[in-house]
C-alpha cells in the first residue's frame, strides 16, 4: 500500500537544492547590486530591479490573467498589493540599494540574512503568530553566520586570534 502525504527524504533534497539556489540567486543579485550601485542612482537601480521583475513575471501572469477573475478583488486586497508595491520592493529596494552603494556588497548581504529573523519577529509582534522553537533554532543559526562572517582571521602565520570587521 501506499503511503499518503508528502515524501520527507524527497522534500528535504528539493529544499537542499532550492536553498543552495537561492543563496547563489542572493549572492549575484548582492554582487551585480553593488556593481551598479557604483554607475546608477539608488533609485534608478530599484527602477531597474522592478523593470527586470516585471518582465520576468509578465508571461506567467499572462497565463494566470486569463483564468482570473478581476472583479472579485476587494478594496482591500487592492491596497494590500499597492503597499506590497510601493513599500516592500520600491522602498526597501530603495534603501538596499543605498547602503549597497555605502557599504561592501558582503556586508549589505550578511544584513540581507537578517531578513527571516525580523520576519519572525514582526510576525509575532505584529500578528501574534507563535514563534515555534525551530523558529528560534534558525534565529540562532543566523545570527551565528553573521558573528563568524563578521569575524576574520589574522594573516599572520602561527596567530589563530579573531579580529572583528566593521560591517
Amino acid at each position: 500500500m501506499k503511503k499518503k502525504g508528502p515524501d520527507l527524504i524527497g522534500a528535504l533534497f528539493l529544499l537542499k537544492r532550492a536553498a543552495k539556489h537561492l543563496v547563489i540567486g542572493e549572492a549575484v543579485f548582492m554582487t551585480f547590486g553593488k556593481l551598479l550601485s557604483a554607475n546608477l542612482s539608488p533609485l534608478a537601480s530599484a527602477a531597474l530591479t522592478s523593470t527586470i521583475g516585471f518582465g520576468l513575471f509578465l508571461p506567467v501572469s499572462l497565463v494566470q490573467a486569463a483564468q482570473f477573475e478581476i472583479a472579485a478583488v476587494t478594496p482591500a486586497i487592492w491596497g494590500l498589493l499597492v503597499y506590497t508595491g510601493v513599500g516592500v520592493t520600491v522602498f526597501a529596494v530603495l534603501l538596499l540599494n543605498q547602503a549597497m552603494a555605502q557599504i561592501p556588497a558582503g556586508s549589505s548581504a550578511v544584513f540581507s540574512a537578517l531578513m527571516p529573523v525580523s520576519a519572525v519577529v514582526l510576525s509575532y509582534a505584529a500578528l501574534h503568530e507563535p514563534i515555534h522553537w525551530y523558529h528560534l533554532v534558525g534565529i540562532l543559526f543566523v545570527l551565528a553566520g553573521i558573528l563568524s562572517i563578521s569575524r576574520k582571521k589574522t594573516s599572520v602565520a602561527g596567530e589563530g586570534q579573531q579580529k572583528p570587521v566593521s560591517l
